[in-house]
C-alpha cells in the first residue's frame, strides 16, 4: 500500500476481487490512475497490482457502515477522489416462485442498496472537495431490460440504472457525471457457478450463437468502457445505460438454456 498524495487522479473501484472489478483495476492504474479497491476478500493478485500506485481494503457493502469507512480509507491514503467503480454485486439461479422473501432481500442489498451507499458516500465526499470533473459508473445488467434468471438480480440491476439517471441529473452543475454499464453474457466466475459444468457449455454454446459479435465477452471488455468512462475523454456522457453485449439483445431469443 501506499501513503503518497501523488499527482494522479484518483479512483474507487468497489468489488476489484471479481473477474470485472479485478480488469477494471488494472485498466485504470493503465490508464495512469491511482486506486484504490474494496472487496469482500483482498487477494495477493490485488495487491500486488495496487504495489505503486494503490491501496486495498476489506469491506462489505451490505453493512450500513461501510461506505463510510471505505470513502475515508481512500481520503486518507490519497487526499483526494476523482472516480467510482462500483462493481460490487451477486446473483443466483432461481424461478420466481421459489424465491424467499429473504433471497430478494439479499440481492436487491447487494445489487442496488450497496450502490446506493457507495455513490452516497462518494458523492458526499467530493461535494466538499475543490470543485473538479469527477465520474461515477455503476454496474448494471442487461437483465435490467431483458429479464433474466432471477428477478430480484435484474429488479436491483434495473434499480441501479434509475439510480444513475437521479445521480446524473442532479450532480452534473456540481461536475459529477453518472452512466450505467450493461454487461451481457461474460464469461466470469460467477457466471460459471450460476451454471456449473455442462450448463455452462450449454449457455456459451446459445449465447454465442445469438450473439453477433460471435462470441461471450470478457471482463477486459467490460473494464475497457468502465476506464473509457471514467476518463475526460467522455466529458459529455452523462446519464447513458450502456449495454456491452457483442448485440445479444439485438437477435430473437432461441430457446430456453
Amino acid at each position: 500500500m501506499t501513503n503518497n498524495r501523488e499527482d494522479k487522479p484518483v479512483a474507487l473501484v468497489t468489488g476489484a476481487a471479481g473477474d470485472i472489478g479485478l480488469e477494471t483495476v488494472r485498466y485504470l492504474l493503465r490508464d495512469g490512475w491511482a486506486v484504490a479497491a474494496t472487496s469482500l476478500d483482498v487477494s495477493e493478485e490485488l495487491r500486488s497490482l495496487l504495489a505503486s500506485h494503490g491501496c486495498a481494503m476489506s469491506a462489505n457493502l451490505t453493512e450500513e457502515s461501510a461506505a463510510a469507512k471505505i470513502i475515508s480509507f481512500a481520503i486518507d491514503r490519497f487526499g483526494r477522489l476523482d472516480g467510482l467503480v462500483n462493481c460490487a454485486g451477486a446473483s443466483a439461479v432461481m424461478q420466481f416462485h421459489e424465491q424467499s422473501e429473504e433471497d430478494w432481500s439479499a440481492l436487491l442489498d447487494i445489487n442496488l442498496t450497496a450502490a446506493f451507499r457507495i455513490s452516497k458516500a462518494f458523492i458526499k465526499a467530493v461535494l466538499e472537495m475543490p470543485a473538479a470533473p469527477r465520474s461515477i459508473v455503476l454496474i448494471s445488467s442487461l437483465a435490467a431490460i431483458a429479464g433474466g434468471a432471477n428477478p430480484a438480480y435484474g429488479a436491483g440491476k434495473a434499480g441501479v440504472c434509475t439510480l444513475t439517471y437521479n445521480i446524473a441529473q442532479t450532480y452534473a452543475r456540481h461536475g459529477i457525471r453518472a452512466n450505467a454499464v450493461l454487461p451481457g453474457i461474460i464469461d466470469t466466475v460467477m457466471v460459471r457457478k450460476a451454471f456449473p459444468g455442462e450448463a455452462f457449455e450449454r449457455l456459451r454454446e446459445k449465447a454465442v450463437a445469438r450473439t453477433p459479435a460471435g462470441r461471450l465477452g470478457t471482463p477486459g471488455d467490460v473494464a475497457e468502457l468502465c476506464a473509457f468512462l471514467l476518463s475526460d475523454r467522455t466529458a459529455f456522457i452523462t446519464g447513458q445505460s450502456i449495454n456491452i453485449t457483442g448485440g445479444f439483445e439485438l437477435v430473437p431469443p432461441i430457446g430456453k438454456i
